[in-house]
């Protein structure tokens, strides 16, 4: 927005094609829960899109021994957690398979620190969870096995938004929309939503929010827009989508929120070393997480090079 009035261009890049990344795999975090199986839901739409498999993985949780019982109990009750954990994932394989019947499923069973789990690690292109909240995102909070999920796979994670029981009635062609922020990494956080965009094959919307210029209200860097579409053009894999830009001024979450619509994709990054450095109240992504009505793709900087690893778009 300049001046209070927003700016746009956009590109038609040419047809897009997404490749068959073969070995790779969208891995879906499920526990049993309604949550759990909305991701499996999205994720098996995710990997059809992608043309991968998925990879439906459940973390065995144990059931406390009874007081009665001795302490082999524990081993029984290891066992009854196992047990638990594999009807739960071939549930979730059923549930997939009836989005995608032509999808190929994988089932995993093991810790989070399993040798299953680092396997997984060398094939993930992205891994999907449930569990959102308001105030926060619950699926990600730390010491969860999610948490540990997200360190071992190092890849963006896709979290489902919470859909309104009334359809939207305004027509809108579902877009990626990714936000930016000039401080560094655009180009891979763009090439990472480029891919999704491609798999959906839809328009990527790049937004670029600055603060108002305290001396006059408009922008506070002149060539903003012109640097913006310079991180889209050194993005490795924005050439095979359309794409356009929004420089606006503003508050960051509200403008990507207000720029999104029901069925749009919205992918964020985070900063710091941390797992999930700047997922805390009062950052951009925790902000559209709280919001909770659309779906999110958080981008930790640790898998800002999963677009070179996993080359989905030609």
């Amino acid at each position: 927005m300049l001046g209070g009035m927003e700016t746009t261009r956009e590109s038609e890049r040419g047809p897009v094609m997404v490749a068959n990344t073969g070995q790779y795999t969208v891995v879906v975090g499920c526990d049993g829960s309604w949550d759990s199986f909305r991701a499996v839901d999205l994720a098996a739409r995710e990997a059809l899109g992608h043309g991968c498999r998925l990879t439906v993985l459940v973390v065995p949780r144990d059931d406390p021994p009874g007081s009665d019982e001795p302490l082999s109990g524990y081993s029984a009750a290891e066992d009854r957690g196992r047990s638990r954990a594999q009807v739960t994932a071939h549930l979730a394989r059923e549930r997939a398979l009836a989005a995608a019947p032509d999808l190929g499923v994988d089932i995993v069973v093991d810790a989070v620190d399993g040798p299953a789990v680092e396997a997984l690690a060398q094939r993930a292109m992205m891994l999907v969870l449930g569990g959102r909240g308001r105030g926060g995102q619950r699926a990600l909070s730390l010491s969860s096995p999610s948490d540990e999920l997200v360190r071992h796979l190092r890849v963006p994670i896709l979290i489902p938004g919470v859909r309104s029981p009334v359809p939207s009635t305004v027509p809108h062609a579902p877009h990626v929309v990714v936000g930016v922020d000039g401080r560094g990494g655009e180009e891979e956080l763009i090439s990472i939503a480029a891919v999704e965009a491609a798999a959906r094959g839809c328009c990527l919307v790049i937004v670029r929010v600055v603060r108002p210029d305290p001396a006059g209200g408009g922008l506070a860097r002149p060539h903003i827009w012109d640097e913006t579409w310079m991180a889209v053009h050194q993005a490795d894999t924005a050439a095979s989508v359309s794409c356009r830009v929004v420089v606006t001024v503003g508050d960051p979450v509200t403008a990507l929120t207000d720029e999104c619509g029901p069925e749009d994709l919205l992918v964020v990054g985070t900063r710091g070393q941390g797992r999930l450095a700047g997922l805390v109240p009062g950052s951009v992504a925790r902000g559209v997480l709280d919001v909770g009505t659309r779906d999110v793709m958080v981008v930790p900087p640790a898998a800002r090079d999963i677009a070179t690893r996993h080359p989905s778009v030609q």
